[in-house]
């Protein structure tokens, strides 16, 4: 994030000298990196339901029509 109070550099300094500021944010990062594993296995599980956002109802349809046996032969 670019600095407020001058044209240019960070914030970098400042959180390097304050430990208990970089140790909370090693804490935040862990736990986004924790959400996105959890999100990632609970994505996982409807993986072969996919079809139901990934398809639109013409796809399927057709796709339904494509590989069935037409009764009127």
């Amino acid at each position: 994030m670019p600095r407020l109070d001058t044209n240019s550099g960070d914030y970098l300094v400042e959180i390097k000298d304050q430990f208990v500021l970089f140790g909370a944010m090693q804490i935040i990062s862990n736990h986004f990196m924790d959400i996105e594993v959890a999100t990632d296995e609970f994505i996982g599980q409807y993986q072969d339901k996919e079809f139901l956002w990934k398809e639109t109802l013409a796809e399927s349809f057709q796709a339904f029509l494509d590989t069935g046996v037409d009764p009127r032969e």
